[in-house]
C-alpha cells in the first residue's frame, strides 16, 4: 500500500481519513516513518474534527468540502466504515482485507480458534507481519500460506518459540537466582547466539549478568 501510494500521489490527490484518538500531526509523523510523505492538511482525523466514519459524518464532510461532486474512490479495510458507508455520499470504495481477516481466509485460518495464549499470539503475530503484511499476499497462491525464503521459516515458526522459551529461561533465572547458564553443543552454539541477541534487543539487565558457558563440542 506504500508502494501503490507513492507511485500515485505526484497524479492523485490523495488523503488519509481514519476514525483515530490521535492528532493529524501524530498520525503523520507515524506515516512518515513508514515512507509515507503526505502534506497534513490531507490527514483527516475524527478527533480533529469531531466527526467519525462510523455514523457517516467525516464522509458527509468529505464529498461536501473535498471531493465537491467529483469522482473519489476510497480503499480501506473494513467492511462496513469503509465500504458500505462511503457509498452512501457519492464516493467509490474497495475493501482490502486487514491482517485478521487474510488469516481466517488462508489455507490455515482454522487455527484462529486457537489463538488464546501469549504464545500462540506471538506466533500468529510473526506470520501477519511477515507474510500477510500486503493485502495482496494470498494473490498469487490462492489463499495459501507459503514461504518464499528460508529465512521466513525462522521468522514465523521458530522465533516465536525462542521467545517463549527465553522468557521463561530468564524468569527461572531470576526465581532461582542463578549465575551461570551451560547451552550444550552442537546445538547450543545456535541456541547461545540467539540468547545473546535476544537479551541485547530486549534490555534484559538480569540476563547480562549471566555468565554464559558452551561446553566444547562440534564445529561450526
Amino acid at each position: 500500500m506504500v508502494d501503490l501510494y507513492n507511485r500515485i500521489r505526484g497524479r492523485k490527490e490523495v488523503f488519509f481519513i481514519s476514525d483515530m484518538y490521535f492528532p493529524r500531526q501524530t498520525v503523520g509523523e507515524i506515516l512518515r516513518q513508514c515512507g509515507i510523505e503526505i502534506p497534513e492538511e490531507r490527514i483527516l482525523i475524527s478527533c480533529d474534527y469531531r466527526k467519525s466514519k462510523e455514523d457517516g459524518s467525516l464522509w458527509k464532510y468529505y464529498a461536501d468540502t473535498i471531493a465537491e461532486g467529483r469522482k473519489a474512490l476510497h480503499i480501506g479495510d473494513n467492511e462496513k466504515t469503509d465500504g458500505k458507508f462511503p457509498g452512501q455520499y457519492g464516493i467509490d470504495s474497495y475493501v482490502i482485507w486487514d491482517t485478521g481477516r487474510m488469516l481466517l481466509e488462508s489455507s490455515v485460518g482454522a487455527i484462529a480458534s486457537d489463538v488464546n495464549t501469549l504464545y500462540s499470539s506471538v506466533a500468529v503475530g510473526m506470520i501477519n507481519a511477515k507474510l500477510l503484511n500486503s493485502p495482496f499476499a494470498l494473490q498469487k497462491t490462492y489463499g495459501k500460506i507459503y514461504f518464499e525464503k528460508e529465512q521466513e521459516v525462522g521468522f514465523c515458526l521458530l522465533w516465536s518459540m525462542m521467545y517463549v522459551f527465553y522468557n521463561w529461561l530468564i524468569r527461572r533465572t531470576r526465581e532461582n537466582q542463578e549465575k551461570k547458564l551451560a547451552f550444550f553443543s552442537r546445538k547450543g552454539y545456535l541456541l547461545t547466539k540467539i540468547f545473546q541477541y535476544y537479551i541485547e534487543s530486549v534490555g534484559e539487565k538480569t540476563a547480562r549478568k549471566l555468565y554464559i558457558w558452551k561446553f566444547p563440542g562440534g564445529r561450526f
